[in-house]
């Protein structure tokens, strides 16, 4: 047994000696003597600790951390983890094309999903509510899937698209037996979903209380029977509003509600390349407002020609009427009479040459005026027009014409635009069918959800209905007769025809068979229609788009 004490030999300083076991001593350096007490390195100097030492802190030691990581006491303590200090760099790595959530049914450490998980969870995030007349009120915090089951008509009301995010979306299932009534916040109706419907409702704009700021979309529920557009010529309806529809993109647009109720139903997540349930949504739900609008454009174009033609009429009828007027007037030597025949030699075939006699016949019409005047005579009527009446019109037809070819050329514009959507709603639709089947397995509910969508071929094409004679019967009246076979396959057939004043075939009349006849009081029986081929259209307005 070794012993140790130290001396302090008349203040020389402290001597550390070792008492072996024969009582013999060794003086020991303070190094040595660290060394033999197992104190390491650690020193003392003005009673403070300096150096390297390992083992407990017994308790009279306070420690305190700070920075990310904070605590404070004596021994062992607990420390605690600063909020937001975790960047994404120091979490976990994950596998390609997963994400983190919980797919159990209770509070659970999150796991990285698989798409097929995401869509779980995307699905289990519903609430089943039984239809009242009571008023439903959504909010930010509700969930993003509402089915409503019962016999009550049920109203919706979407939440302050204030505290909402762009592109927040709620799909509305209707599995009752009366229709959901869905209003803006400010109360204002946007859709109505009818039984077996499932309708879409995305945030496009974060102010307003109106329907403007939501965009949407209504199709028949994927378990529910497929009643949407059937056949040629059909319509549909948007917003209280009806629309003829062309076989070929009304196929197109009928695939793609079909889509766009498959795709919801089992997994609204999928994508193919960019493409996302709702840009194909918006895509397929904006083919009606195109189609509205070539609608409309049509019907501008029409009201353009005919305020175009019954201008070009007044003054074909003036400068038809005042040569005749100041022919009774005038003697056979006036000099007025080399101009009345100037003016007769000018046939009014066409818009030009009206408003060329037009001109002619008011300059006359304005000289001879002047006279009558001068003679304290009254101005020159026709049937009651005074000459201002020419002029008007003479200054409108320019005008109306330039009308005419601007309304054509947005015409042209809005046909276009449809034709764009449609081919795009059409490419997009057989992408997304391709990735569907390579997506799913067979016998899976989702690849067997593909005999819901149509994809079969538009009908053919009509056949061309042949006018095999014209025969005059009666003043300004042409009889058509047509063809005995032509015609098939089309919606609507129409008799388009114009007269020889009129530069384009502006009338229209729906086709009578085997014969029909054309009238035109307004203008004299010498003055025949010109008749064309029946012209064939899908619809009443336009057959090619």
């Amino acid at each position: 047994m070794k012993r140790f004490c130290t001396i302090d030999f008349a203040g020389t300083g402290i001597r550390f000696l070792r008492i072996n076991s024969d009582n013999s001593t060794d003086e020991l350096t303070a190094a040595q003597m660290r060394a033999a007490q197992g104190l390491g390195t650690l020193a003392t100097q003005s009673g403070t600790f300096s150096g390297n030492s390992s083992g407990t802190n017994t308790g009279d030691q306070t420690i305190t951390l700070t920075g990310d990581v904070t605590g404070s006491g004596t021994g062992s303590f607990a420390a605690t983890l600063a909020a937001n200090v975790v960047t994404l760099a120091k979490f976990q790595q994950l596998a390609a094309r997963t994400m983190v959530g919980n797919v159990t049914a209770g509070t659970a450490n999150g796991t990285a999903l698989t798409a097929t998980q995401v869509n779980m969870v995307g699905d289990a995030s519903y609430t089943t509510t039984v239809s009242s007349v009571s008023n439903v009120t959504l909010t930010v915090a509700s969930t993003t899937k509402q089915r409503f089951t019962g016999s009550a008509a049920q109203p919706l009301t979407l939440p302050v698209t204030s505290t909402l995010n762009l592109g927040h979306r709620f799909t509305v299932i209707n599995d009752g037996s009366a229709a959901i009534t869905v209003k803006s916040s400010g109360t204002k109706t946007i859709a109505t979903i009818a039984a077996g419907q499932t309708g879409i409702f995305t945030c496009v704009l974060t102010s307003g209380t109106t329907e403007a700021s939501w965009s949407y979309s209504v199709a028949q529920s994927a378990h529910a029977a497929l009643t949407g557009l059937t056949g040629i010529g059909t319509s549909w309806t948007q917003g209280g509003l009806e629309h003829p529809m062309s076989a070929t993109w009304q196929i197109i647009h009928q695939r793609g509600q079909q889509t766009v109720a498959v795709w919801l139903q089992f997994a609204d997540t999928f994508i193919v390349g960019t493409l996302t349930l709702n840009n194909f949504n918006s895509a397929v739900e904006g083919m009606p407002a195109k189609a509205q609008a070539v609608e409309t454009q049509q019907d501008a174009l029409d009201d353009a020609r005919a305020a175009r033609d019954a201008t070009a009429a007044t003054i074909r009828d003036l400068a038809t009427r005042l040569p005749r007027k100041m022919d009774g007037d005038l003697a056979p030597e006036d000099p007025f009479q080399d101009d009345l025949r100037d003016i007769r030699v000018i046939d009014m075939t066409g818009l030009d040459s009206i408003q060329a006699r037009g001109q002619r016949a008011l300059s006359l019409w304005k000289k001879y005026n002047v006279r009558l005047l001068a003679g304290a005579l009254p101005a020159l009527l026709v049937g009651g027009t005074p000459a201002a009446a020419l002029e008007t019109a003479l200054g409108q037809l320019p005008v109306l014409t330039q009308g005419v070819e601007n309304a054509r050329s947005v015409l042209s514009d809005t046909r276009s635009a449809l034709r764009t959507r449609a081919a795009t709603v059409d490419a997009e639709s057989k992408r997304w069918y391709a990735a569907w089947q390579g997506e799913f397995a067979a016998g899976s509910a989702e690849l067997a959800a593909l005999s819901q969508i149509d994809t079969g071929s538009p009908p053919p094409a009509p056949v061309a209905l042949e006018i095999a004679g014209l025969a005059a019967v009666g003043a300004g009246a042409v009889q058509d007769t047509y063809a005995a076979t032509g015609g098939e396959h089309a919606t609507t057939l129409v008799l388009q025809w114009k007269l020889p004043v009129e530069a384009e075939f502006g009338h229209a009349e729906p086709v009578t068979r085997p014969q029909q006849t054309v009238t035109s009081p307004t203008f004299p029986a010498s003055s025949w229609p010109s008749a064309r081929w029946a012209r064939i259209r899908r619809t009443i307005r336009e057959g090619r788009w």
